[in-house]
């Protein structure tokens, strides 16, 4: 699998802290993303969950970030709606 640094222009562009390519912000959320994506290989890497982690990121670390995130996808049942059947959103 393969995850790209977010681009600029897609995650909160006008964000300060995500509006730098390569970036703090940016590199943050390649983490983020790339550790849920181990985490979790039925869902990977869904472009669309980046708003969800940037968010998080705007108020934690990247550590509790990755607690929470993986605490709204599997407890909260976020990640039905990221699962490649989306089965939530038939």
């Amino acid at each position: 699998m393969i995850i790209l640094l977010p681009l600029p222009g897609r995650t909160f562009p006008t964000h300060p802290y995500f509006s730098a390519q390569l970036g703090a912000g940016q590199l943050s959320l390649y983490n983020l993303l790339k550790a849920y994506s181990l985490l979790d290989p039925e869902v990977g890497y869904c472009q669309g969950l980046s708003f969800v982690a940037g968010v998080l990121l705007l108020h934690m670390s990247e550590e509790d970030a990755f607690h929470m995130l993986k605490f709204l996808m599997y407890d909260m049942g976020l990640r039905k709606q990221y699962r490649p059947d989306m089965i939530i959103l038939q």
